[in-house]
């Protein structure tokens, strides 16, 4: 999983986004995966994006901050050792490595 809008120290900032700019983020995210080489499975590997709304110290909502969370799920089809590319043109490739990915 990835988070954004929360800080290194754990403090939640959010993203400021409108309803435009989660559809924009989440189609921004699509495109870098399909770019992928190889191919990412799309049907075996699943991912989410979610937007949670962030809480004041009171309990309101925010109506325009968000945590964005990225939720990604291992290719079975990727051996150990695999690596993908970010883009055709198969400039920068990273590898899984342990619980992270190297460049």
């Amino acid at each position: 999983r990835m988070f954004f809008g929360i800080t290194d120290a754990g403090r939640v900032k959010g993203l400021k986004a409108n309803r435009l700019m989660r559809d924009k983020i989440r189609r921004g995210i699509d495109s870098v995966i399909n770019a992928m080489r190889p191919q990412v499975d799309l049907t075996d590997l699943g991912y989410r994006v979610d937007f949670v709304p962030i809480r004041g110290l009171k309990g309101e909502r925010s109506e325009d901050r968000w945590v964005c969370a990225i939720c990604i799920n291992e290719d079975r089809h990727l051996p150990d050792i695999g690596v993908y590319f970010t883009d055709s043109s198969m400039s920068a490739a990273y590898r899984r490595a342990a619980a992270c990915c190297q460049k």
